[in-house]
């Protein structure tokens, strides 16, 4: 009629159809399908964004266990390195004070036999003026 092939006019007829629903339940039909496929993309962003937090989680669990167990691990390094200075002070202290008293022993030692020796040499001076007499 107006130099365009028929079936180019019924395709443009198709697609406005498509485009714009003639009756109000088409129109009903297109808005229920449009809410539908919306509803559908938002429950697949919230699945992702789900999964996404949840792989999240469970990454930060780990990263808190291996941190807690580092952190453990230089406290324990800690206490042990504490512990082992406290016993060398404390052994050197043990060794210090066994010091003294083996002088002490040895001087008190000294003394007892020099006592015993000045005791036996005055009983025998005395002892041998009561012989002489």
């Amino acid at each position: 009629m107006n130099g365009e092939p028929p079936t180019t006019e019924k395709s443009n007829e198709e697609e406005l159809r498509r485009v714009l629903p003639s009756s109000p339940l088409e129109q009903i039909r297109h808005a229920e399908a449009e809410v539908t496929r919306q509803i559908a993309a938002a429950r697949q962003a919230a699945e992702k964004t789900l999964a996404q937090a949840h792989a999240k989680a469970a990454q930060q669990r780990i990263q808190a266990r291996q941190e807690g167990l580092r952190e453990g691990q230089a406290e324990y390094q800690d206490l042990i390195s504490s512990t082992e200075e406290q016993a060398r002070t404390l052994r050197a202290q043990t060794q210090k004070q066994v010091e003294e008293l083996r002088l002490r022993g040895e001087a008190r030692l000294y003394a007892a036999v020099s006592q015993a020796v000045s005791i036996i040499i005055s009983m025998e001076g005395d002892g041998t003026q009561n012989h002489e007499h």
